[in-house]
């Protein structure tokens, strides 16, 4: 699709079979997209190294391929596009990754502890 404004992105996420990352430069930074699609409920296909925050678990939430190999890629997306209930087992999939990882209340959580642990290392002076 290319760059999509913000206010499209949930448009062109539905009318979407599946998302398709890859990348062949190396690792990429935190793969917001990929979060995005997990929690709109897109069975995911990605390139090992798109996704440094391991979030597409192979062959339970999305699919994983080498970097340059196209035959897995196209196998993979074949693989989706072709068995909807396969596609089904990874939107409920990829939507709990996110729901336990990324959902509001585990952030605050994971904030909380952060906070108690840098408190007990250095306590506020009273």
């Amino acid at each position: 699709h290319g760059p999509v404004a913000p206010q499209e992105i949930a448009r062109v996420q539905a009318s979407s079979g599946v998302f398709l990352m890859t990348t062949f430069a190396g690792y990429e930074g935190f793969p917001t997209v990929i979060v995005e699609s997990l929690a709109a409920g897109m069975p995911v296909v990605s390139t090992e190294g798109a996704d440094p925050a391991g979030l597409v678990q192979d062959g339970r939430n999305g699919l994983l391929v080498n970097p340059g190999d196209l035959d897995g890629l196209t196998g993979a997306l074949a693989a989706l596009l072709t068995n909807p209930a396969l596609r089904d087992v990874f939107r409920a999939a990829g939507r709990r990754t996110v729901e336990t990882r990324y959902s509001f209340a585990t952030r605050m959580q994971r904030l909380a502890r952060l906070y108690d642990e840098l408190l007990a290392v250095n306590p506020v002076p009273s």
